[in-house]
């Protein structure tokens, strides 16, 4: 459900709502307890992973902190699954405080904090793109470009960025003047509300998702068309290692982007058809009274934050690997597996093979 929900006065958690909650929202909160526990479990996983590479190795890229960004914002998003109402707990039967009933408010049950989680992901997967796009289109200057300092600039940015366009969201809601419950709060006219979501909507949804798409058409184009890949020069002088290695490292590198693809294509695939659902019915508010459609975007978001180190684990194959010495308790054999982040770009047919040593990943 996207937060913008909470501008109506829909699942308010009145008596006659909680005295007839059934058995499918019970069932729809089982799945939501269970998508919150593989999140949460994958994820810590997932950065253990990354956290046993970087102990191990010198050579940490800058993207692995950006994939450990986005591995942190779903964990905090499985987390969220179960603090904020509406997801683990329906709204009818979730506890409201009485102590600090307005931040409450503000915070958990407009579910700002698990949708801020999820922008983080959007923007994360944006700079993810942009990186990948770089690491293809400008290899020789990638090093110098993509540095693991301007990566973490990179991730602070998105963060408060992000918490600065959820304060439209935080306060939407306040305290009931009976101090029982929560309330929308009409902090700005109508009109107006409808244009800052929008504005907001566009920044840190939509248009993201527009830059990811039109990079990864850019990135296929050139893979695929250009056959960068099939395409290397090599000097009769180069040793057959050499070259064997410079052929491995691509195959990786190549893995690891569509591993990025993947992950961005099922993020907009989760979690665009809630966003444009509940944006357009800030203008045309009938669309809410589809609970059906509701409840499907909504649980769409939430899996969303599992789903992603299920894709790291099918396309790599070093992940993979990884996964499982970590599922049988072998946390110090995952610095055995070869790093899958560690690999050359493609080199263009108009130029010369190089060292993986002189490109970088």
């Amino acid at each position: 459900m996207s937060s913008y929900d909470n501008f109506t006065n829909l699942d308010n958690g009145s008596q006659s709502t909680r005295d007839s909650l059934g058995f499918g929202e019970y069932v729809i909160s089982s799945v939501y307890a269970l998508i919150a526990f593989i999140s949460v479990t994958s994820n810590l996983m997932f950065c253990l992973i990354i956290y046993n590479y970087k102990k191990k190795s010198s050579t940490t890229k800058a993207i692995e902190y950006l994939f450990m960004n986005l591995a942190i914002a779903d964990m905090i998003g499985g987390i969220l699954l179960v603090i904020v109402p509406g997801f683990v707990i329906p709204k009818p039967i979730y506890p409201i405080p009485h102590v600090g009933l307005d931040v409450f408010c503000s915070l958990i049950w407009s579910n700002s904090l698990f949708f801020l989680a999820g922008f983080i992901s959007a923007w994360t997967l944006l700079t993810i793109s942009i990186d990948r796009w770089c690491a293809i289109a400008r290899p020789f200057s990638y090093k110098e470009f993509c540095t693991k300092k301007k990566m973490l600039i990179m991730i602070v940015i998105i963060w408060i960025a992000n918490i600065g366009l959820e304060i439209p969201n935080i306060l939407s809601f306040t305290a009931n003047p009976n101090g029982t419950g929560c309330q929308s709060s009409n902090w700005v006219g109508s009109i107006d509300r409808k244009a800052i979501v929008t504005v907001v909507q566009l920044i840190r949804i939509f248009i993201p998702s527009f830059i990811i798409a039109v990079v990864y058409m850019d990135i296929g184009w050139r893979i695929l068309f250009a056959g960068c890949h099939k395409r290397i020069r090599t000097d009769s002088n180069l040793s057959a290692n050499i070259n064997h290695t410079s052929q491995r490292d691509a195959l990786i590198r190549k893995q690891v982007t569509i591993m990025s693809f993947i992950a961005a294509i099922v993020f907009l695939i989760c979690w665009l058809p809630n966003e444009t659902y509940y944006t357009a019915a800030l203008y045309h508010p009938r669309l809410f009274k589809n609970v059906t459609f509701r409840r499907v975007t909504k649980l769409l978001t939430g899996l969303n934050s599992a789903l992603n180190p299920l894709i790291y684990a099918i396309s790599n194959k070093f992940y993979r690997q990884a996964f499982m010495e970590l599922l049988r308790c072998r946390i110090s054999k995952i610095g055995a597996v070869k790093n899958p982040l560690y690999f050359p770009v493609f080199v263009s047919r108009h130029t010369a093979l190089v060292k993986p040593s002189e490109i970088g990943i």
